[in-house]
């Protein structure tokens, strides 16, 4: 991971601010300060100076003149985007429209016009302030679906072979989580091919009796209460088999139920049920 990745983000949001213009570096660094002081700006003058010191140091946000000697400001967030997925905006007075779209279509995320009036400082501090709340909330969903799947990969291995069933259910009765064999007894039971986001009750629709006691359990798990019983699954041959299934309710780290889960194993073998 590039040094540009692995910014951290606390009380300072740190800033490059690459402007070959002295007094307009120093301008923009006091006033954006002065917009927000939770804005840490380091300037340099030259593309080449911004891409030798970001492999040293980590920043939150790149800002950057379109117009410089070497490379203008699209060029570098180009050579940037190759190993870092810092957020780029291209600040300038001298842009067009056209310079605009080459900008976004590099990964550039933001385009701000330079103004004589010192309220524009305002407007580029909210801006830079935005952008990088948006990216770490971005990378915090990243690294959260991440984990979760690699949970769900290490969970599917340990259950592998075994006759251990996992799912796990939003507020909606969908599913977000299974593992093989779970999947394997509804279809065997409803015939029906589930994925995750899935409705369980349209699974077992065509099984009203099934559909009825599934959906009761579920909900009193989502309800907050842990049910703990015998659960049946059959198919169409007339082969059963019998659970020990225990559905408990998931929360969040704030106490607040987010959905539920069942766990269950199976306590007898397959057997054909006999005709009345």
């Amino acid at each position: 991971m590039s040094s540009t990745q692995a910014g951290h983000y606390n009380d300072k949001i740190t800033v490059l601010l690459v402007e070959d213009e002295k007094d307009q570096a120093e301008m923009t660094k006091i006033a954006l300060w002065g917009c927000d002081p939770s804005l840490d700006v380091t300037s340099v003058e030259t593309p080449a100076e911004a891409l030798k010191l970001i492999e040293k140091k980590a920043f939150d946000c790149i800002i950057s003149d379109y117009a410089m000697s070497g490379l203008n400001g699209v060029q570098l967030c180009t050579q940037i985007r190759k190993s870092s997925t810092v957020p780029f905006i291209i600040y300038t007075g001298r842009g067009s429209e056209d310079v605009a779209t080459d900008a976004f279509s590099v990964g550039v995320d933001d385009y701000v016009r330079k103004e004589r009036e010192l309220a524009h400082y305002k407007i580029l501090a909210r801006r830079i302030k935005h952008i990088v709340e948006k990216r770490h909330v971005e990378e915090s969903l990243r690294i959260s679906e991440q984990l979760l799947r690699q949970s769900n990969e290490l969970l599917e291995a340990v259950t592998k072979g075994t006759n251990v069933i996992i799912a796990a259910q939003d507020k909606n009765l969908h599913y977000t989580y299974f593992n093989e064999l779970y999947r394997n007894e509804v279809e065997r039971l409803t015939g029906k091919t589930i994925q995750i986001g899935s409705s369980m009750a349209d699974a077992f629709e065509h099984l009203p009796k099934q559909q009825k006691l599934a959906v009761d359990e579920w909900t009193r798990a989502l309800q907050g209460e842990s049910v703990d019983k015998t659960i049946e699954f059959g198919d169409p041959a007339g082969y059963h088999r019998f659970y020990r299934s225990l559905k408990t309710p998931i929360r969040n780290d704030r106490g607040e139920i987010i959905g539920a889960g069942e766990i269950a194993y199976n306590i007898t073998k397959p057997k054909k049920r006999m005709k009345q």
